[in-house]
């Protein structure tokens, strides 16, 4: 979609229409202005943004591929960063990026030359990469073999894998340093890209695979193994094992996982992390990755079990479902863990809750309310919710939370991330509160924890909204929301507006405190322009 320069130029080349802007908009507008190649819109925005020129301005330019807004904002003294270097590298911009390593300058192209190959093995530009080999003699390591890998460039992987010592075949004594370059190669696979070539490369880059491991995926991959069934890759039926397990079960899981992690590992850390990538894959593939790994093929059943025992241990339940509720498909992430094995004790329940709520996922949190079997506590969601980063999928979640009883409080308000919830959501949340509090105040208690605001004292209560009102103001929330949260009974604070605000807002928060210190109004409170 091409840029629409003259329209921007009519809207924004004036300073009217920033002043009603708040600081994160105006910053988020001028890196649009710097990436857009578009001079006048960039001139517009530098002359009336009253924005200071951060590194981001630079990596927007940079990162479109726009040499002149890039000589413009270094003329300026915009801030340099690595990132506008990777930026360029990664879009494939040689010449913006030949530029950008000329203002680092000796001192800093080391680690600059290092960050734009990085950055061009996550953007599959071979180009770049074959400059920086011939121009200042870079040769691509381990990290760029799997930064490739994660980016789902397969081709660029597997070419540079030869020219890293650390990926060519050995045994547990190559020591410390090439197992673990291969286990995050292994993972980088395994995030990033399609599932054949996880199967490609499991054996060589699984650094306990074992010659008893072996036989048996040569078995199951032949068609010879009598527990490899229809299906060489299966995943084990560990759900039905549990049921069947002997009392020493837990230690032979624990002894499968303790030969496999020798040599100094954590029992169950490579493997465990390894699961969790899986599960959170963001490939279309992520079923069948999930079926190889617990196959015979690769971990076989007794690894395989130990595993999915591990997810209900110590700190690894919310690593893997954290992991998994990235995706706008947790429930069905969720459903295959449980087929899989992973039991929903109280601990493991409440962590499931938890990151459902967290990361607005309310079919997943029906789920497990409604049929799996775990105790509702809408509360306690609430309390993940405004953990959350104010996704549109937060808003069945409270819409859920809210039919089963759930009540928003001060205290809820007074922890959002005002700089990232959408303003609607935030508007709600606050008439929500407004209006539960209103309607309770006369009335019986439903519940001791819906009781939180209304059984504390006006200046606990004045004191949650002000410091809402605070938070907000820093983060360059909308006037409309620092107008509801002050009809809440929120303090004015001049200077979190500042802060984040624009001169509007500023304007308007000094005519509250006039009008609440019954200032004379011809003798305006003064103050300075918003500070970037």
């Amino acid at each position: 979609m091409p840029w629409p320069g003259r329209e921007f130029v009519l809207q924004w080349g004036r300073p009217e229409p920033w002043r009603k802007l708040p600081l994160p908009q105006r910053e988020r507008l001028l890196c649009l202005a710097a990436s857009s190649g578009h001079v006048p819109s960039l001139e517009a925005s530098l002359q009336h943004g009253g924005c200071a020129l951060k590194a981001e301005v630079l990596q927007s330019a940079a990162g479109s591929g726009n040499l002149a807004g890039c000589k413009r904002l270094i003329d300026e003294g915009c801030s340099f960063s690595e990132g506008a270097v990777a930026a360029a590298a990664q879009g494939g911009h040689l010449v913006v990026l030949q530029l950008l390593l000329e203002v680092a300058g000796r001192r800093l192209a080391p680690q600059c030359i290092t960050a734009a190959a990085h950055a061009a093995c996550l953007g599959n530009q071979r180009p770049v990469l074959e400059w920086l080999e011939s121009a200042h003699g870079y040769r691509p390591g381990a990290v760029d073999v799997q930064l490739a890998a994660w980016a789902g460039h397969v081709a660029l992987m597997e070419q540079m894998m030869p020219l890293s010592p650390e990926y060519t075949p050995g045994e547990v004594e190559d020591g410390y340093s090439g197992m673990e370059a291969r286990r995050r190669l292994l993972m980088a696979i395994a995030d990033g890209c399609p599932v054949e070539v996880l199967r490609r490369h499991f054996r060589k880059l699984w650094y306990s695979y074992s010659e008893q491991q072996r036989r048996q995926a040569e078995d199951a991959e032949a068609g010879t193994d009598p527990e490899a069934g229809a299906d060489a890759e299966e995943a084990v039926p560990l759900a039905a094992a549990f049921e069947e397990e002997e009392e020493d079960e837990d230690a032979k899981a624990r002894r499968a996982i303790g030969i496999a992690y020798g040599l100094g590992f954590r029992p169950g850390d490579p493997g465990m992390s390894l699961l969790s990538t899986v599960i959170s894959s963001a490939t279309p593939c992520w079923p069948s990755k999930l079926r190889f790994l617990l196959s015979a093929s690769a971990w076989g059943p007794e690894l395989a079990r130990a595993h999915i025992r591990g997810v209900c241990e110590g700190s690894w339940a919310n690593v893997i479902l954290g992991g998994a509720a990235e995706q706008p498909d947790f429930l069905q992430r969720l459903k295959r863990l449980r087929v899989a094995g992973m039991r929903l004790d109280r601990e493991i329940a409440r962590a499931a809750v938890a990151t459902a709520a967290r990361h607005g996922h309310a079919d997943a949190l029906v789920y497990l309310w409604d049929e799996c079997g775990v105790s509702p506590d809408p509360r306690y969601a609430m309390t993940k919710v405004r953990e959350g980063s104010g996704t549109p999928r937060h808003v069945a979640v409270l819409q859920l939370l809210r039919d089963r009883g759930a009540v928003i409080t001060a205290r809820d308000l007074s922890r959002v991330d005002y700089g990232r919830w959408p303003e609607a959501v935030v508007l709600e949340l606050i008439r929500e509160a407004a209006d539960r509090v209103s309607s309770r105040r006369g009335g019986a208690a439903a519940g001791e924890a819906a009781d939180e605001e209304t059984s504390m004292s006006a200046d606990e209560a004045k004191g949650l909204w002000t410091f809402a009102f605070a938070q907000a103001a820093r983060s360059g929330a909308s006037q409309r929301v620092l107008a509801a949260l002050r009809g809440r009974g929120a303090a004015i604070d001049l200077g979190a507006v500042a802060v984040g605000g624009g001169e509007e807002a500023l304007t308007w928060a000094a005519t509250e405190l006039q009008a609440e210190r019954g200032a004379d109004e011809s003798k305006p409170v003064r103050f300075c322009r918003p500070v970037p």
